[in-house]
């Protein structure tokens, strides 16, 4: 569900930001905002690092083969490279990671959310 996923990560990334200053407000939000402001800001770190695994995965499942571990990793590492690549490019290279990013990170909440709904 591309639309869904493109959807999901850009209000991750808008939305976060404004909850954690609301939580900011309140004496009792401090401690939580500053959890999820934590962990937000790992997850912007290490966006390329998240959205390779997704799109090493994707590939894998496209190409209907079964992949060891290594070389979901070696894919993995050639999509790192290719992101740090497209992130050389300026305006348009920009765009269209943050387009990938956007993808990726929702793609990863679709699958952890559908994951805990069966647990």
């Amino acid at each position: 569900q591309p639309a869904y996923s493109l959807l999901t990560g850009f209000l991750y990334f808008a939305a976060v930001p404004v909850v954690i200053v609301l939580l900011m407000i309140t004496v009792i939000g401090i401690p939580i905002a500053l959890i999820v402001g934590v962990s937000y800001l790992l997850t912007v770190v290490f966006c390329s690092v998240f959205t390779s695994a997704v799109l090493a995965r994707w590939i894998e499942l496209r190409a209907k083969a079964k992949w060891s571990f290594w070389l979901v990793l070696l894919v993995a590492v050639g999509c790192v490279i290719a992101l740090k690549i497209l992130w050389i490019i300026p305006v348009l290279g920009w765009v269209a990671k943050l387009i990938a990013v956007c993808f990726g990170i929702g793609a990863l909440k679709h699958t952890l959310w559908s994951f805990w709904k069966k647990a």
